[in-house]
């Protein structure tokens, strides 16, 4: 047996020959691999471009869905009816004050927009109020990125909505992207008369007839945020801080409202109060804004006859 593996071993032809056969074998191994190595990359890069243009497909579509939305919301807005329904009733408070003063009101009832002034301001600071909008622009944008609230962002808004804190504010300000952020609302909602200002939004320029818009957005159907946005702002809205309690409050015992005020440098007050007043059918959105009052509290008592005044002639209970 030895002898037999000796001549085996000896026979040098034999050993190359398997040599040779080995390293072929490991050649022809090594080329599979290689090929399911490319096939496999291949295939990840195809599912790779694939994913990639099922998402950027869904984003388009998700875009243009948007779009559609915004359109319609801006098609569906009540027209401003030019009959002066509210001047007999305003008008003794417009004209007996050295306020400039606007009142903008929807009328759910008769799905009509009433508007009146006794000045010649194309806008008007918004002061405090301007926080409903920077809420509707954050939960649109949550929704639009398929994310929730969570306990701190919750806490840091009802800090804003129910105790009108001006840091809660400019944190969420912040968090939709600041002027450009609010800009892109405005546009987006079809708010054609407000402007973003680069220096800040305490004095944001806007008027009574875009924030109707706001609130109509909050309290009555809207595709801009969902029911449960709007639902959760209501909520805020009605449970506001004792002493955020004025305004558009008197005109209905079932109200919920956002306040805004700010005195300037000349002593004089911004006084700006807005929400709804009334339930269902028999309810209306009003906002009243007012600069140049004397007194933080004489423009308080203008803002609140004009809404007691609009609730007796809309009849809201």
């Amino acid at each position: 047996m030895v002898e037999e593996l000796k001549k085996l071993f000896n026979n040098r032809g034999l050993v190359l020959f398997l040599l040779e056969a080995l390293l072929v074998l490991i050649v022809i191994v090594s080329i599979i691999l290689e090929a399911v190595k490319i096939n496999d990359i291949h295939t990840v890069n195809a599912m790779r471009s694939d994913f990639i243009a099922k998402q950027k497909k869904e984003e388009r579509a998700f875009n243009r869905a948007e779009r559609n939305l915004i359109k319609k919301a801006k098609e569906t807005t009540p027209k401003v009816n030019d009959e002066k329904v509210l001047n007999g009733r305003l008008s003794p408070y417009l004209e007996n004050t050295d306020a400039e003063v606007s009142v903008a009101v929807y009328s759910k009832k008769n799905n009509r927009i009433y508007q009146t002034t006794n000045s010649k301001r194309t806008t008007y600071p918004s002061a405090s109020i301007i926080k409903a909008d920077f809420l509707v622009e954050l939960l649109h944008q949550k929704h639009k990125a398929g994310q929730s609230l969570d306990v701190n962002e919750q806490a840091v808004i009802q800090k804003m909505m129910e105790y009108s804190d001006n840091d809660a504010a400019t944190n969420v300000y912040n968090q939709i992207g600041g002027y450009s952020g609010l800009a892109r609302y405005f546009s987006n909602v079809g708010m054609d008369g407000s402007v973003a200002l680069t220096t800040g939004w305490a004095l944001t320029a806007t008027t009574p007839l875009d924030q109707i818009k706001t609130l109509n957005i909050i309290f009555y159907q809207s595709n801009y945020i969902s029911d449960t946005s709007r639902s959760y702002i209501e909520y805020l809205m009605g449970h506001v801080a004792e002493d955020q309690n004025w305004g558009i409050s008197v005109g209905s015992k079932h109200f919920c409202l956002k306040n805004g005020w700010k005195q300037m440098p000349n002593d004089k007050w911004i006084i700006n109060s807005m929400g709804q007043i009334g339930t269902g059918q028999n309810s209306c959105t009003i906002a009243i804004m007012s600069t140049g009052n004397k007194t933080e509290q004489s423009g308080e008592k203008l803002v609140e006859d004009l809404t007691k005044a609009v609730s007796s002639e809309l009849k809201i209970k």
